[in-house]
């Protein structure tokens, strides 16, 4: 299946900013993020991950080596940093003020380590509880909740990282492994547990009580991958995700607090397996962000409306072959998307969309 991030037309150019280009097409405006640094070979240069409220944006760029370093990037302006010097760097997330959390490789090693960044730059690094060997941080929300997970040599378990370094953990019984993949301002958690014949099956979490853990009618269960994935959270509790049906074919879903689904696709997504609809995000207004992959393999983007109607879009210089395209990671209360785009040459860049 995609994963949540990298799988994982005339357009009028009306300007230059810092790091590259604005474009403006169909109502919206498009700006071009290209770290200085940033490789440009296949499979290189510049990913963003997330958009605050402020419209500060932070991601990754693989360097000519292969290598990846993290960036916040805000007033049109690059700030590129390493969680610890001399090794791979990847971001997923920045909260409102600025923070920002992610994950961290040692040079030569294999285990991921967790990270948080001040809006300041002072860089925690951290590792989960309980002994963990291998972390993972792909969430914070405006407290410095962070939700990720972790393992020690066993199955994975979700966790919750608190502002001053606590740890409450979650897994569910039985499961080969639970992820922690989203928290809102109230402190639920959302994500996903892997049961032993590796279905996905979704969950949430309150800040106190039990976790819900559902399935979307329509999941598959017979094939590793296939099942319910990750509810993305707003503050309201809702939440939009995906699911793989039997056929290996991904679909989105938006789930009400009350715990109503709704099933919905593309209608240009392709319906061969490995193809469908991936939401990535959604903001406090109800608004979802994703991708779709049509049938020649290619991804485009799209914004769905709290009534399900749908914009599509292409960012200026995506490709159109097989795992090229754009493919939006985050989406801020102002309806602002941030993403990648890969070109003809399967390089990455950069960009934000502004309505």
């Amino acid at each position: 299946m995609h994963s949540f991030g990298r799988r994982l037309c005339a357009i009028a150019l009306i300007g230059a900013v810092a790091g590259g280009f604005v474009s403006a097409a169909s109502g919206a405006t498009y700006t071009t993020l290209n770290v200085a640094g940033a490789g440009t070979q296949s499979g290189q240069g510049t990913t963003a991950q997330a958009i605050n409220l402020g419209g500060s944006v932070t991601g990754f760029y693989e360097d000519s080596g292969g290598i990846k370093h993290g960036f916040v990037w805000t007033g049109g302006k690059f700030k590129t940093f390493d969680a610890s010097a001399g090794n791979e760097t990847s971001p997923n997330a920045i909260n409102d003020a600025g923070t920002i959390t992610g994950i961290w490789y040692p040079s030569g090693g294999s285990f991921a380590h967790g990270f948080v960044r001040s809006a300041g730059g002072n860089v925690t690094l951290f590792d989960g509880p309980n002994g963990a060997t291998s972390t993972s941080a792909f969430a914070i929300n405006k407290d410095g909740l962070i939700a990720g997970d972790a393992s020690s040599n066993g199955p994975a378990y979700a966790y919750i990282r608190k502002a001053d370094g606590r740890f409450t953990t979650v897994a569910v019984s039985g499961a080969r492994g639970t992820i922690g993949m989203s928290i809102n301002d109230s402190g639920m958690l959302g994500g996903h547990s892997f049961d032993q014949s590796f279905v996905a099956h979704a969950f949430i979490k309150p800040r106190s009580g039990p976790a819900t853990i559902f399935d979307v009618p329509g999941a598959g269960n017979a094939q590793p991958q296939q099942g319910t994935y990750v509810p993305r959270l707003d503050n309201a509790g809702a939440g939009a995700g995906l699911f793989v049906d039997a056929k290996n074919v991904s679909h989105g879903y938006f789930r009400t607090a009350a715990g109503a689904i709704t099933v919905f696709d593309v209608s240009k997504a392709g319906t061969g397996a490995y193809q469908g609809t991936v939401p990535t995000a959604i903001n406090r207004a109800g608004l979802v962000t994703g991708y779709y992959i049509d049938k020649n393999g290619a991804d485009h983007g799209f914004i769905r409306k709290p009534g399900g109607a749908f914009v599509t879009f292409n960012v200026p210089g995506a490709g159109t072959g097989n795992r090229q395209g754009s493919i939006p990671h985050g989406i801020n209360s102002d309806g602002v998307v941030s993403g990648v785009y890969v070109d003809s040459a399967n390089v990455n860049h950069g960009f934000v969309r502004t309505p």
